[in-house]
């Protein structure tokens, strides 16, 4: 596997690819040139890809990258089809064999993904944070560490729900926008828009 981006976040995620029992080549980084990880390699930047992919042929991408829109822009630019991309799952998570989990998410320790999820590309389902049955999740969303969706729950493409926050069945959040950290969404939140506190209310257009 090659971990595309060197950061903190790139750390967790490598950890966590060898947790899974992947065998991590390096990282790929443009600005980094130190592994942030012992015994592992900043590789080159994003075009050395073709060359490396050309010579292995079994190898897996995973985008470790935190920033939702440029995760989305660098899976576009990449000539690479979705299967190349992998879900990686630590071992101490809880994921229903009836849950759909798409190409390009990292699910972290102690997530819970309960029967009828769908969760789509390039997703992170991040620490401790719980995603119960039947919720939808698009492609591109963040789940913050400790954030807790209940039943029937719509996140659409590219938002993210922060650290702490709660979700109550049946509700829907739109496309690209930010839940702030320990809101609590008790109604539909619109598109493009950062909601916080308790009950959660839109106070910026995105």
């Amino acid at each position: 596997m090659l971990i595309i981006g060197a950061g903190g976040h790139g750390k967790v995620v490598a950890d966590i690819a060898i947790e899974a029992g992947y065998e991590v080549m390096g990282f790929i980084d443009d600005n980094i040139k130190k592994a942030p990880l012992p015994d592992l390699k900043v590789l080159g930047s994003i075009n050395v890809i073709p060359s490396i992919f050309s010579q292995v042929s079994n190898v897996r991408f995973i985008l470790a990258i935190g920033d939702n829109a440029t995760r989305r822009r660098i899976a576009s630019s990449l000539s690479v089809d979705d299967k190349s991309f992998a879900v990686v799952c630590h071992p101490f998570t809880s994921v229903s064999k009836f849950a759909n989990i798409n190409s390009g998410t990292v699910i972290m320790p102690g997530a819970v993904i309960n029967a009828g999820a769908y969760v789509g590309k390039h997703v992170i389902i991040n620490t401790a944070c719980s995603i119960d049955h039947d919720c939808n999740i698009g492609d591109y969303v963040h789940i913050s560490p400790g954030a807790h969706l209940a039943g029937n729950v719509t996140v659409e493409e590219g938002t993210h729900i922060g650290t702490g926050a709660a979700v109550i069945p049946g509700c829907k959040i739109g496309k690209w926008s930010v839940i702030g950290a320990g809101a609590v969404v008790i109604e539909d939140i619109p598109p493009g828009v950062i909601a916080v506190g308790v009950p959660a209310k839109p106070i910026k257009k995105l």
